[in-house]
């Protein structure tokens, strides 16, 4: 022991230790030495070309490879050698233990409390089947769109029928409120619209154009085409 100004230092050379792989390094070379590298390769190899997202068309079949190396490997050697997350292997792990079957043990999708059930949605579809409506002229460009054939209506009005309507069917029934309505409306039927607009003005244009451009036409016949 030399002793310095202030503190003490031992001089006594440290031992020079070699490196060794780190965890999750060691943790492959462990699920190689239990499975094999071939094996290990074939299971990678094969992960890679599936669709492992939930949902996806190899899910399930994913799901069944972490249950089966979780009976052969700890959590951290699966994840050396798979690119999955701690919280699958704890949640198919707890399965496991359980006995729940394991394509199950993810909750289905929850409807909120305050969604429309099938009865409802139904009598919506239904009412909005009564509407007249005229077609838009065809265009690549965007949706196809329909129109009121009724003038000077508003979503106001459509929607005090819709409730007129459910609820002369059934005075039980429940209604969408008016912003609901205009909602599910947008979202079941995008291309309706109450009546044309200044973008939709164009579509006489369009049909003018096209019977113009036939090439078999008389002077008099485009004449009459325009005057019409």
């Amino acid at each position: 022991m030399q002793r310095r100004g202030g503190g003490s230092q031992t001089t006594a050379p440290l031992r020079k230790r070699q490196k060794g792989p780190d965890r999750e390094e060691a943790a492959r070379l462990r699920a190689i030495a239990k499975l094999g590298e071939d094996v290990v390769k074939k299971i990678r190899s094969d992960w890679d070309s599936w669709d492992t997202s939930y949902g996806g068309k190899e899910w399930q079949q994913s799901e069944g490879v972490v249950l089966n190396l979780l009976q052969q490997l700890s959590d951290r050697e699966i994840r050396s050698i798979l690119p999955i997350g701690g919280s699958r292997g704890t949640r198919l792990r707890k399965s496991l233990k359980s006995g729940v079957e394991h394509f199950h043990t993810r909750r289905p999708a929850q409807k909120p409390w305050h969604a429309f059930g099938d009865v409802a949605s139904e009598s919506f579809k239904a009412h909005c089947s009564t509407w007249i409506l005229e077609d838009g002229f065809p265009c690549p460009h965007r949706r196809p769109r329909q129109y009121f054939t009724e003038e000077n209506l508003t979503w106001r009005t459509v929607h005090a029928r819709y409730e007129d309507d459910t609820k002369g069917n059934d005075p039980d029934a429940r209604t969408m409120s008016y912003e609901r309505f205009t909602q599910y409306v947008h979202f079941y039927y995008p291309g309706v619209r109450l009546t044309r607009t200044k973008v939709d003005e164009c579509d006489c244009c369009v049909r003018l154009d096209i019977m113009l451009q036939q090439p078999d036409l008389t002077d008099a016949e485009k004449d009459a085409i325009i005057l019409r």
